[in-house]
């Protein structure tokens, strides 16, 4: 199945960076598939040796240990807990190397964050300062936290903790608690606990909401996951992602995915309909994230706004949407811009910089 879902990307990737006026190697690497690509499809040119294949295969045993070492601390005490997206998907989908991983990625049950904090501190994990994270505590659903004594290159990869799930009906930071089932339904993969496939597939494709379609890597894996759980669409999917408020979006991935891979369609496809304005095939997704800006990953942009209506379910999402934009929260307002002093100053000082951020 992989192989099949790499000639895809890669075949997709010649159309894109034609569009692009770039280099298909040079885009697939912008967007972090070099290595799968090239491991799994003939005449990519990329060369591998003995010796970087017995390099990756420490580097995974190195981060495996890592993982089982957080597991157990958090498992101490009494916090549910499981790996999502790369570090649970080299466990079973990936050889060492070929999945591209800036941080492992760890969803807990509700919990107290500083209490959690204070455990995963005592094991050697400290987190990044606040103008670092994604937002201010009271709003924020990750904290990202750094080896404080690390013993090689591998322990300073860094530690995403969700303690919940992120809103999709919002552009700014907001958290929500992450579903009993998740965790009721955990499969174990050499000892660590990981997603349900189906379960893990609503929650890639919830990211991939999250991240306005561009996170490519997160794409890729919706494809191995769905290859995994093939026509098995069961009713708690179709509960998780109308929990997560992308059940459109889910429904018709499941036909673009059938229809890029040429298979019959499955439970829950929505036959026909586009993920997106502007995205036909995947090509044209792959133009969309290779042609992205950095802002569109972050900021507060039109283009955010108006994919974010067309991707979340929910009649009063424009009304979220243009609350964050217009009015956002007064602690997302004082981390921000801490030296703006008074919430009334700040609040201005954001409207004033808002036609800006909307071009």
């Amino acid at each position: 199945m992989k192989s099949e879902v790499a000639r895809l990307f890669w075949d997709a990737a010649r159309e894109a960076a034609s569009r692009l006026d770039m280099e298909p190697r040079e885009l697939v690497t912008e967007l972090g598939l070099l290595r799968v690509l090239a491991n799994n499809v003939a005449g990519l040119g990329l060369a591998r040796d003995q010796y970087r294949e017995k390099l990756e295969r420490l580097q995974h045993q190195l981060m495996q240990e890592q993982a089982l070492h957080v597991s157990r601390t958090l498992d101490a005490a009494g916090i549910r807990h499981l790996f999502v997206r790369g570090m649970a998907l080299i466990q079973q989908h990936y050889e060492p190397g070929e999945r591209e991983m800036e941080d492992i990625d760890i969803l807990t049950e509700a919990c107290n964050p500083r209490a959690a904090t204070a455990v995963l501190a005592d094991a050697g994990f400290e987190p990044y300062p606040e103008s670092e994270q994604s937002g201010p505590p009271a709003l924020r659903a990750t904290t990202t936290f750094f080896r404080a004594r690390p013993r090689s290159d591998v322990d300073e990869l860094d530690l995403d903790v969700h303690w919940g799930m992120e809103s999709v009906g919002r552009l700014l930071p907001h958290r929500e608690t992450a579903p009993a089932s998740l965790f009721e339904r955990r499969w174990m993969l050499d000892g660590l606990p990981v997603p349900h496939p189906a379960d893990h597939l609503a929650l890639t494709l919830h990211h991939l909401v999250h991240h306005d379609l561009l996170h490519v890597r997160g794409l890729f894996d919706a494809f191995l996951l769905w290859g995994e759980i093939g026509r098995g669409i069961d009713d708690t999917f179709l509960e998780l992602v109308a929990r997560f408020r992308v059940e459109s979006v889910a429904r018709r991935f499941l036909a673009f995915a059938a229809r890029c891979m040429d298979t019959p369609a499955a439970r829950g496809d929505t036959a026909g309909a586009r993920i997106a304005p502007g995205i036909e095939n995947l090509a044209d997704w792959l133009v969309l994230a290779g042609g992205a800006s950095e802002r569109e990953y972050e900021a507060i942009t039109m283009a955010r706004f108006r994919r974010r209506l067309h991707l979340v379910d929910g009649r009063r999402v424009w009304l979220e949407l243009f609350r964050d934009v217009i009015f956002p929260p007064e602690e997302f307002l004082n981390w921000r811009r801490p030296s703006v002093q008074g919430t009334l100053k700040a609040r201005m000082w954001h409207l004033l910089r808002l036609p800006a951020k909307l071009k």
